[in-house]
């Protein structure tokens, strides 16, 4: 059984709103985190070093800065379909007395439902974290993932 949360937001033009995040299924997780990993190596040579680099240091530090020297190589139209493919994850619950009365985000209807971007990045975090979990073995990839988005789900829309 895949694994869900609900979320509500408690301040800013979110405050208020619920919204259902589920689990990728295991197909789409697998699909999904490797066209990420290819999207991020990108036939680059830097970042194949770099990646064997950190496979010996394993530490945080090192996981942020490649991290961010592949993405200052990436372009947005290949990580958009990546980006995209979280919101149908996620489902807005506009009433609260009706729980399984959902509303399922898409690019098309997000900004209909979702006023913060913030909200958006907290969002997107969740369904990471719940489908990429099975990286995670005390301080794993997750957990680096939760300490990246932290500073973010700590704004106004905790």
């Amino acid at each position: 059984m895949r694994k869900e949360i609900t979320i509500t937001i408690e301040s800013g033009r979110d405050g208020g709103k619920s919204f259902h995040v589920t689990e990728m299924s295991a197909s789409q997780v697998e699909k999904w985190a490797a066209r990420a990993l290819l999207v991020l190596m990108g036939g680059n040579g830097q970042m194949d070093a770099a990646v064997k680099n950190l496979s010996k240091t394993s530490s945080a530090s090192a996981l942020v800065s490649v991290g961010l020297g592949a993405l200052s190589n990436v372009s947005w139209d290949k990580v958009e379909p990546l980006y995209d493919e979280l919101l149908p994850q996620v489902a807005i619950m506009p009433d609260a007395d009706k729980p399984n009365a959902r509303i399922t985000l898409r690019p098309a209807n997000v900004d209909n439902h979702v006023e913060d971007v913030a909200t958006l990045v907290r969002l997107r975090g969740e369904v990471l974290k719940l489908s990429l979990d099975f990286f995670d073995n005390g301080g794993g990839f997750a957990s680096r993932l939760s300490g990246l988005l932290a500073p973010l789900q700590d704004s106004q829309t905790t």
